[in-house]
């Protein structure tokens, strides 16, 4: 009984360690996180002005479309963004669906986003996640609990161009950018065009594909993919099914992304917009 007893007693201690220093570790992991957002977000704009039907002469015309639908014609250029999702995950195609809310901030003027996200892994149990763009240079971090790292990523060939493919897909949510010297436009057909973009010497490229009625409906690209202790390029799709307006602005607030592997898609991220504000 006293065997029994010391032992119960052991790991209640170290049940409630953990729990305070999970506690910890995760109020340093959100201090982190927000030290970034300042570091990220402009103070100055540095591009002034509104976007009119001149900036998109240039345009293929199905952009031009997205672009009048989204409401920015007339309206100040979007320099910064936040967008508040929720939806599920998960890790692996047999894996389980684990619930997240997360929380994004982009700098239009000079590309980069933070993305910072809770993970339902398991009852009590909570994976903070945080994916960095800023200055061309791309990071991952995931850790379990806010104290166990699970994925570290930082600074290499493929995180970089990963993170550039990311920002692109994502101006949908700030669809100004679209206009920005960074991104070059080249119509497919009357409903698809391609985006290549440049930035702090990091090329990548785009299909985005729209409906009648101006919306984006799909985006596909060639994607670096961890794969063990390596990267494989693989084709990456989103798919965009409902699109809301926020802030006065008409973006996508439903969404779903998939890899498609050689033994079939894998559907992992599934996603709703609950809030969108810009140049806060």
């Amino acid at each position: 009984m006293t065997a029994i007893y010391y032992f119960l007693i052991s790991a209640a201690s170290l049940i409630i360690l953990l729990i305070l220093g999970s506690g910890i570790a995760s109020r340093q992991f959100k201090y982190s996180v927000d030290s970034d957002i300042k570091e990220l977000l402009p103070q100055d704009f540095s591009q002034k002005g509104q976007i009119t039907s001149e900036n998109l002469h240039n345009l293929p015309d199905c952009v031009q479309h997205w672009l009048r639908n989204s409401q920015i014609i007339g309206r100040e250029r979007i320099h910064k963004a936040m967008i508040r999702q929720k939806g599920q995950m998960k890790t692996s195609p047999e894996g389980k669906w684990m619930p997240f809310a997360a929380v994004s901030y982009y700098n239009v003027d000079q590309p980069g986003f933070i993305w910072h996200a809770r993970v339902n892994f398991a009852p009590g149990v909570k994976l903070l996640a945080r994916d960095k763009y800023f200055s061309g240079i791309g990071s991952m971090l995931i850790k379990l609990m806010g104290i166990f790292p699970v994925v570290n990523l930082n600074n290499n060939e493929e995180i970089n161009q990963g993170s550039l493919l990311r920002y692109l897909a994502e101006t949908v949510w700030f669809p100004s950018a679209a206009v920005s010297s960074e991104i070059r436009w080249e119509e497919i057909d009357p409903y698809t065009a391609k985006a290549t973009m440049e930035y702090k010497g990091v090329t990548g490229s785009g299909i985005f594909k729209f409906n009648d009625r101006g919306e984006v409906v799909e985006f596909k690209a060639n994607r670096p993919r961890a794969v063990g202790d390596h990267f494989e390029l693989t084709p990456w799709s989103i798919y965009l099914t409902e699109y809301h307006c926020f802030d006065g602005i008409q973006i996508p607030s439903k969404g779903e992304v998939i890899w498609e592997l050689a033994g079939g898609d894998f559907n992992w991220f599934q996603f709703e917009v609950q809030e969108a504000e810009y140049n806060f």
